[in-house]
């Protein structure tokens, strides 16, 4: 193991620093306003949740960087850059696989999208050939639909969870979800974020964390924190306060 412990956290950290500049080239591509990016980008470099995992060997920042690349080249028609991030983001966790199949589904040619999904299900190939079995430690039971009250406090937890809910974690990122009420007039890249994240979101807002939360933890969501992070600072400059103006 080249490094050890060290050279995997540095190398995570490295990962982390990449997500900045990728993130805020990100809000650049959908003409995001300097004065608002250098405003609110210490809240998304320095603030949670991206600051938990920068510094801890699980895939959530690594993720997140193939998520935000996946979304750029999806929006930007980059089949070349789309792929990589999507087969590294199906790599990482068999339920990012879900994430790829959304954001290729956006894609206009039907002939070129064909072609992604059958990128995206490369993962599963790959993870039964290595392990013997697509699902990676994960059983098709959990496939079976929880109760409705699974998913009503599932989903109010996420925000309102004082252990792990958006509201007292990360409230900035609140914006981002607020952004929802302005979809059509919110960047093209928020909203195919949004589509992308949403079978992945489903699939976990029945799960409560295991340590005493009622909702799923927050490092869940990690992974589309830039795609809210978008959609909040397009809230921000659009109804900015008049100090930063």
């Amino acid at each position: 193991k080249l490094g050890g412990l060290a050279g995997a956290l540095a190398t995570i950290a490295i990962v982390g620093g990449l997500l900045v500049r990728q993130t805020i080239r990100l809000l650049e591509d959908e003409g995001i306003e300097e004065a608002t990016i250098r405003a609110l980008f210490p809240l998304f470099a320095f603030g949670p949740p991206i600051v938990f995992y920068a510094a801890r060997i699980w895939p959530e920042v690594p993720g997140t960087l193939a998520f935000v690349e996946a979304v750029r080249g999806v929006r930007q028609r980059r089949i070349k850059r789309a792929i990589p991030a999507m087969l590294f983001l199906g790599l990482l966790k068999v339920r990012f696989v879900l994430i790829d199949i959304f954001l290729v589904i956006q894609w206009p040619s039907r002939k070129k999208s064909t072609h992604l999904i059958l990128v995206a299900l490369i993962p599963l190939l790959l993870l039964g050939i290595v392990t013997g079995s697509a699902l990676a430690g994960h059983s098709l039971k959990e496939l079976h639909p929880p109760n409705l009250i699974q998913y009503e406090v599932g989903f109010f937890g996420l925000f309102l969870d004082g252990m792990s809910g958006i509201l007292f974690q990360a409230p900035f990122y609140l914006l981002g979800v607020f952004a929802l009420l302005y979809w059509r007039e919110m960047p093209p890249s928020f909203r195919i974020g949004i589509i992308g994240s949403l079978p992945y979101i489903v699939s976990l807002v029945p799960r409560a964390e295991w340590h005493g939360g009622w909702s799923p933890p927050l490092r869940y969501i990690t992974v589309f924190m830039p795609v809210l992070f978008l959609g909040a600072a397009a809230i921000w400059q659009r109804f900015r306060p008049v100090a930063f103006v």
